[in-house]
């Protein structure tokens, strides 16, 4: 959709200051536990087979982001795959104010 609308730098910021990077969740990924890690290498594996196109960043992305809200109701699985907290919320939530005011 980005694409579509030549927005795709904006995109891309505000994926980094939401934690929804692609190249932030494969960091995420490797320190992921063991059933999450086997979670993503199936799913990138079926999406692939379906004929989706997706990247194995991109799908670590969303796998992360289901089970995050998963952990969040479940504190014993958490651990420093879900980023939490951010050391750096307060200047992403001002560059977020930021881009809020220039778009909207």
């Amino acid at each position: 959709m980005a694409a579509h609308h030549g927005q795709q730098a904006l995109a891309a910021r505000i994926a980094v200051l939401a934690s929804a990077d692609p190249a932030g969740a494969a960091q995420r990924a490797k320190s992921a536990p063991a059933w999450l890690q086997e979670r993503i290498n199936l799913s990138y594996s079926a999406r692939i087979a379906v004929g989706e196109d997706v990247s194995w960043a991109e799908n670590a992305r969303d796998q992360i982001a289901a089970f995050t809200d998963l952990v969040s109701r479940r504190p014993h699985f958490r651990g420093p795959w879900i980023a939490t907290p951010d050391p750096a919320l307060n200047a992403h939530l001002a560059e977020l104010r930021e881009v809020i005011t220039q778009h909207c």
